[in-house]
């Protein structure tokens, strides 16, 4: 409990999400998402973003898309190993029909 104010105090912060990357371990970063819908990659990442994970997007012009083998016409979303199962359920929430979209201005 705070002297000051009387919030409760947590035992130690929430982990930060890791960038993808190489890690110390020499872990490659993986796909989260791939396909060709450019609203749907949009959406993806804004959802990571969202979520505060950390995620690289290649495209067949990115520097190092033979490097993952991606396809003419196909996007992906990439992220830390440690970060793949929780990513990929953000995207799937996110992409899910009738999940709210971007707020309109």
């Amino acid at each position: 409990m705070c002297s000051d104010c009387g919030v409760s105090l947590v035992d130690s912060l929430p982990a930060k999400a890791k960038a993808p990357g190489r890690s110390a371990d020499h872990e490659p970063p993986v796909a989260a998402w791939r396909g060709d819908d450019p609203v749907a990659f949009s959406a993806a990442l804004a959802a990571l973003e969202a979520a505060g994970i950390p995620a690289k997007e290649f495209s067949r012009h990115g520097q190092f898309a033979q490097i993952f083998a991606i396809q003419p016409d196909e996007l992906a979303i990439l992220v830390h190993p440690d970060n793949a199962a929780l990513a990929q359920q953000v995207i799937r929430d996110a992409l899910e029909p009738g999940a709210p979209g971007p707020q309109a201005v």
